[in-house]
């Protein structure tokens, strides 16, 4: 084999190499995000607990004196506690029993029965509305078992 075969081999080789050193770092850092994700998450809802603790005791505190309105004065500035009023929540109990006037629907073409109809024609001969776009498929690797040498 000649040495421009060799290193070209070689070099192929060694970016492969690079490839595979490259996607296990990524396989990695993915891995440290997600326990990142939950231990922040974890944290904010520990944060969320302590907070709702605390307005449950001004609650209870205001539920003492009967206050519907509590003035809170500070060095800077004054602070004013109260409730909010709440605008309700619209719970549908049984969907199927929802008059029609009063569902969505919402309309989507099915790309798999569409594909599926209209892949053994020809271009010229899809209706206008529809066309199917080549994609450019990505280079990867995969391991195969060494041929035996005999």
């Amino acid at each position: 084999m000649s040495s421009s075969i060799q290193q070209h081999e070689e070099a192929v080789r060694d970016a492969l190499k690079f490839i595979i050193t490259l996607e296990t770092q990524e396989r990695e850092i993915e891995k440290e995000l997600k326990n990142q994700q939950l231990i922040i998450g974890n944290k904010l809802a520990a944060k969320r607990r302590e907070l709702e603790i605390a307005w449950q005791q001004v609650q209870e505190l205001m539920n003492e004196t009967g206050e519907a309105e509590v003035k809170v004065e500070s060095a800077l500035q004054d602070y004013v506690i109260y409730r909010t009023k709440s605008k309700g929540k619209t719970v549908v109990a049984d969907v199927e029993a929802v008059p029609e006037n009063f569902l969505r629907i919402k309309k989507e073409p099915d790309l798999m029965a569409i594909k599926s109809f209209y892949e053994q024609y020809k271009p010229e001969n899809l209706p206008n509305w529809l066309k199917f776009e080549k994609g450019e498929g990505k280079l990867t690797w995969k391991s195969v078992k060494k041929e035996s040498v005999a």
